[in-house]
């Protein structure tokens, strides 16, 4: 049996969406009808959505052993005032490994600033830099005690000789600054999970490995994060399963059918709640929107994006019909909402 919706806490997350300033991205399509609206949308991981985005090399994560990321960007180093340095990313903490300990130490925190990556990336006739602009520790945690993050403003810049590309922050379409997100431009760093933009798979990763993902504020990536559904984020108390962390990446980008699809747009207000009760429904919410599982939406009642795109609710339901998933309304299973369906992890409900 599984908890109520009770009044303890709103876990709103409430994005506005921004326009991209990089000649690179493209542009959302004129809406015409739900379909063009959110089965169309060009972003990975929703429309609009606030993902790293290097002229045309969009990606959301690096590795620091200089292996290709799944848009071919490499890392070749890690500089600051002419000094070489290793990259390492701990939990949710950048390092810079001195190469020549003797004469220079290593810079973790406030002192990364002024750092920059150099990359190489496919077509690229010379290596690109993402500079460290600027470094806070003010972006708390939303669940459990309330520690602060180390965020990074990131920019890229092309290093060819006589290049006119401007230098250009790398999270491209920020949300606005906010007591969850108070440095919008910035993003956490965080190793210890990756994830597949196609098929919206978690899976464990090694920090050995040398993979990190880039959370720009805003993200689902971010908010996976900051409600310590991520292994740098996980407490002795508070560790969530894959299962776990599987539903709620599901739930953040709306992948309803399971099939990878995200159906939202950054800018969509929703309250959620878990089986563990780590966050829990304000109870004045306008309806239910589904509950989820590791493999999508287990049912589905009224679609965060319909008031905005009336009938996109039945859509989703044919949708994910044609692709072998029956989807019924929540409020049709025997015993809900005080019971949830077997096998669900997270229920996401309308303010």
């Amino acid at each position: 049996m599984m908890m109520k919706p009770s009044t303890l806490f709103a876990a709103a997350a409430v994005l506005a969406s921004g326009v991209a300033t990089s000649a690179c991205v493209e542009a959302e399509p004129e809406v015409g009808t739900t379909d063009e609206a959110v089965i169309k949308c060009p972003k990975t991981w929703g429309c609009g959505e606030n993902s790293p985005v290097m002229d045309v090399w969009e990606f959301h994560e690096l590795n620091v052993n200089g292996l290709p990321n799944e848009a071919g960007v490499r890392v070749l180093g890690l500089y600051r005032k002419g000094d070489s340095y290793r990259p390492v990313v701990t939990g949710a903490e950048l390092t810079a490994r001195s190469n020549n300990p003797a004469v220079y130490k290593d810079l973790t925190g406030f002192d990364l600033e002024g750092a920059y990556f150099e990359v190489s990336a496919p077509g690229a006739a010379y290596p690109l830099r993402i500079h460290i602009k600027q470094v806070n520790l003010t972006t708390k945690y939303w669940v459990g005690d309330p520690d602060a993050n180390y965020t990074y403003e990131l920019e890229y810049e092309y290093t060819n000789p006589g290049s006119t590309h401007p230098v250009t922050n790398l999270c491209w379409n920020p949300p606005e600054e906010s007591t969850q997100f108070p440095n919008a431009v910035e993003a956490l760093l965080f190793a210890g999970d990756r994830y597949d933009a196609v098929t919206k798979e978690v899976t464990t990763t090694n920090d050995k490995d040398g993979w990190f993902n880039i959370g720009c504020a805003g993200s689902a990536l971010a908010k996976m994060h900051l409600t310590r559904h991520t292994t740098a984020g996980a407490t002795p108390k508070l560790d969530a399963g894959w299962d776990a962390r599987q539903a709620l990446l599901k739930m953040y980008v709306s992948d309803v059918c399971g099939t990878g699809h995200a159906f939202t747009e950054q800018g969509t207000p929703l309250h959620w709640e878990n089986v563990d009760a780590w966050m829990t429904l304000a109870g004045d919410e306008s309806s239910y929107e589904a509950v989820w599982s590791e493999k999508g939406a287990i049912c589905l009642d009224q679609h965060r994006l319909e008031k905005k795109y009336p009938g996109l609710t039945a859509d989703i339901v044919a949708t994910c019909q044609a692709a072998g998933k029956p989807l019924p309304p929540c409020t049709g299973t025997p015993g809900f909402p005080a019971a949830w369906p077997g096998g669900a992890q997270v229920l996401s409900a309308n303010p």
